[in-house]
């Protein structure tokens, strides 16, 4: 019987054992899935506090950002403006005569160009016609004072020095640019600033007076695919507009008031340097605004001028020889520009300065005293003979005029012995015939 016990008692002790050991195994799994859970948890915990942190900064970031844009958007509607480009060169875009006349005549096309300008942008575009104006107007010095001379517009170059200095000084941002030499010059100036402001957000329109001339074509076509530029873009016509311009899907305006309506042109006949005397070839040459009355005309010149009695037209040929204020012209009433007796060490001198140290010379200052500085070419001293080295290399550039030419200021060349096909002097410019030489003078009551 006590063994029976004993061994149920051992029984139940393994039994215990077992069930102890269930549990043990039991608690341990349930040890490791808490360890799991909890390790989980941190790990989501830190998670969740690392993207609070970077959401906070992203928004700090974003704040920033959108601050930033702010400013800069405050800063290009503060910094907003209008640009107006003219290609003051062109017979269409030039300004009505009587506002040449004077530094007072610049300060009223400027004012008359900016009412019009607001105007248009006040019926067109309202938030802007307020903003500031720009005006870049680009003109050659040379080229345009000699056509304004020309066809009597001035008196003088100066005039026009003065009048771009009344244009410039109406406005800080209104300027009146003469530019060098050439007839891309301008151009070039105008192409530059262009495209230097077209994709400038501050510029929110720019108006385009240089529609004259087709080459420019090639410069805005670039953009007319471009809906937000192709909108800032608005043509400035005149009486001459380019055919190719019609290709072009901008917005176009023009301002009768400012510019003039017709181009100046000077008109005459073919003439014979043999037959045509002085009275007859003044007849035939005529200065006129196209389709205005006629302003000035080379017959009624001729009634007001006279030649001085030199023998059978043997005139001398040489400057010194020349009285003031006349000119040489040949039998057929060709001008006939005066000999230059050039220093070998002026020419010398003149190149050195030129071609080697690469100065360049204001002609309005060195041989006419006109101009008072901020042209950007030098006033620096020359010598007589070097100013005279320096009007023999004007006569290389040819004068608008030609052989009608009777202004004695006048330092462009006339006429031309080369024997080459092709020339920048005209036919008429060649073969002068310097054996008829004349003295030719205004009258005393001219």
């Amino acid at each position: 019987m006590a063994l029976d016990t004993m061994e149920e008692l051992m029984q139940r002790i393994d039994e215990f054992q077992a069930q102890d050991v269930k549990r043990i195994e039991w608690m341990k799994a349930i040890h490791t899935q808490l360890t799991e859970v909890t390790q989980n948890y941190d790990d989501a915990t830190k998670d969740l506090k690392r993207e609070r942190m970077v959401g906070r900064m992203t928004q700090d970031e974003a704040e920033q950002w959108k601050q930033q844009f702010l400013t800069l958007q405050l800063a290009v509607k503060r910094s907003a403006f209008v640009l107006v480009l003219i290609d003051a060169d062109a017979d269409a875009y030039m300004f009505k005569p009587e506002y040449y006349s004077s530094i007072e005549g610049g300060r009223k096309a400027a004012v008359e160009l900016r009412s019009s300008v607001q105007e248009y942008l006040r019926q067109t575009a309202p938030e802007a016609a307020n903003l500031p104006l720009m005006i870049k107007a680009f003109a050659s010095a040379d080229g345009l004072s000699q056509l304004l001379v020309r066809h009597k517009v001035i008196s003088s170059p100066i005039a026009l020095w003065e009048f771009a200095k009344g244009f410039s000084q109406s406005s800080q941002l209104f300027d009146f640019v003469l530019v060098g030499t050439g007839k891309d010059r301008a151009d070039k100036k105008i192409e530059g600033m262009f495209e230097h402001f077209v994709a400038n957000p501050t510029c929110h329109y720019i108006l385009f007076g240089a529609c004259h001339d087709n080459g420019y074509v090639r410069l805005l076509e670039k953009y007319v695919a471009d809906d937000a530029l192709r909108q800032r873009i608005i043509l400035l016509n005149s009486f001459g507009v380019g055919k190719e311009f019609a290709s072009l899907n901008f917005s176009s305006t023009s301002f009768t008031g400012v510019f003039g309506d017709s181009p100046l042109t000077l008109t005459k006949s073919p003439v014979s340097p043999r037959s045509s005397s002085p009275s007859s070839l003044a007849k035939k040459a005529k200065v006129e605004r196209v389709g205005s009355p006629i302003t000035c005309t080379w017959a009624n010149k001729a009634e007001t001028t006279k030649f001085v009695e030199n023998g059978k037209g043997s005139a001398s040929l040489k400057a010194k020889d020349l009285p003031p204020h006349t000119i040489l012209v040949d039998a057929g009433d060709r001008r006939i520009d005066v000999e230059l007796q050039l220093s070998p060490e002026a020419v010398k001198s003149w190149n050195h300065k030129t071609k080697v140290a690469g100065v360049k010379y204001c002609r309005m200052y060195q041989l006419f005293g006109g101009c008072k500085g901020g042209c950007g070419y030098s006033h620096g001293p020359l010598s007589a003979d070097e100013k005279l080295v320096y009007r023999s290399r004007l006569r290389r550039e040819v004068c608008h005029v030609g052989v009608l030419c009777r202004d004695p200021k006048c330092l462009y060349g006339h006429h031309c012995s080369c024997k080459q096909n092709k020339c920048a002097f005209s036919k008429e410019m060649h073969g002068v015939e310097f054996s008829t030489a004349r003295i030719w003078k205004k009258s005393a009551n001219a």
